[in-house]
C-alpha cells in the first residue's frame, strides 16, 4: 500500500487482513437476515395454522359435543384435527417449495442481487431445507393442537347447545 501510494496510484486501498474483515461483516449480516426471516417465517405459518384451525373447531362444536356425546373419545376427535394440521402444513411446504425451485430460484439465478463485492444469488443446502420444512409442519401442528384442546375442553351440553 506504501508503495502504491508513494507511486502516486489514486484509490482505496485495503490489507487482505482488512478486506478479510469486511466479507465477514457481510456474511455475517446474511446469517442476521436469514434468522429473522426464518424466525417471521415459522410465526406465520404457526399463526396461519391456528387460525384456520380455531375457525374451523369453532363451527364444528356443535358437531364435536355431538361425537362426544355418543361415546366418541375426546383423543380420537383432536387426532383428527392434528392429522388435518398436518396435512395443511405438508401441502404449504409442499408448495413454497414448488414455488421456490419453480420460479424465486430460476429468477435469481438469472437476476442475480447486486452488491459491492460480487452479485448474489439464492442458496440454500438439502439438509437445512429438509431441516426447515419439518419444522415448518412441527410448528403447524403444535398450533393446531392449541384449538383443538381448547375446543376439546368444552363441556358436552354446552358444546351441543352452541354456547
Amino acid at each position: 500500500i506504501r508503495r502504491l501510494k508513494a507511486l502516486g496510484v489514486e484509490g482505496m486501498y485495503f490489507t487482505w487482513q482488512q478486506a478479510a474483515g469486511k466479507l465477514a461483516s457481510v456474511t455475517d449480516s446474511f446469517v442476521t437476515i436469514n434468522a429473522l426471516l426464518t424466525a417471521v417465517g415459522y410465526f406465520i405459518a404457526a399463526v396461519t395454522i391456528f387460525i384456520i384451525m380455531y375457525v374451523d373447531i369453532t363451527h364444528k362444536r356443535q358437531e364435536i359435543g355431538i361425537l362426544r356425546a355418543v361415546g366418541v373419545k375426546s383423543y380420537l376427535i383432536g387426532t383428527t384435527f392434528v392429522l388435518q394440521t398436518i396435512v395443511y402444513s405438508f401441502l404449504g411446504v409442499a408448495l413454497g417449495t414448488a414455488m421456490y425451485f419453480g420460479i424465486i430460484f430460476p429468477y435469481f439465478q438469472a437476476y442475480p442481487f447486486s452488491i459491492p463485492i460480487g452479485d448474489v444469488t439464492l442458496f440454500v443446502s438439502p439438509a437445512d431445507f429438509v431441516s426447515r420444512g419439518l419444522a415448518v409442519i412441527l410448528v403447524g401442528v403444535l398450533s393446531g393442537l392449541i384449538p383443538a384442546l381448547i375446543g376439546l375442553r368444552t363441556k358436552i351440553l354446552d358444546a351441543i347447545l352452541g354456547r
